[in-house]
């Protein structure tokens, strides 16, 4: 999971995630592995990138800014399964939207 810009203690979205994650690793033994983007978030190709490049089932990642990197990474990985959460405009056959109720 990519976190969005801001990372842990935004108090919004990105402990949200963290919060879920982690129950969900305690109650169904899954493994997470998050980065948190640089402040500009222009990273967020690279870290979604490598997380898809590491046979990740899934990568998520959080904020209507990362839908640009996860489209262009999820064309080079057309077997991976991605979201980008609180954004609802992804196109790609392998990119679903979610947005989050506040």
């Amino acid at each position: 999971m990519v976190y969005d810009v801001g990372g842990l203690g935004d108090g919004g979205v990105n402990d949200l995630a963290f919060t879920a994650f982690g129950r969900a690793e305690d109650a169904f033994g899954l493994s997470v592995d998050a980065i948190e983007p640089d402040l500009s978030g222009g990273d967020r190709a690279e870290l979604v990138r490598t997380l898809a490049g590491d046979r990740t089932g899934l990568v998520i990642a959080l904020g209507y800014g990362a839908r640009a990197a996860v489209e262009e990474v999820a064309k080079e990985h057309p077997d991976t399964a991605f979201v980008v959460v609180d954004d609802g405009g992804a196109t790609a056959a392998n990119v679903p939207s979610v947005t989050v109720a506040e």
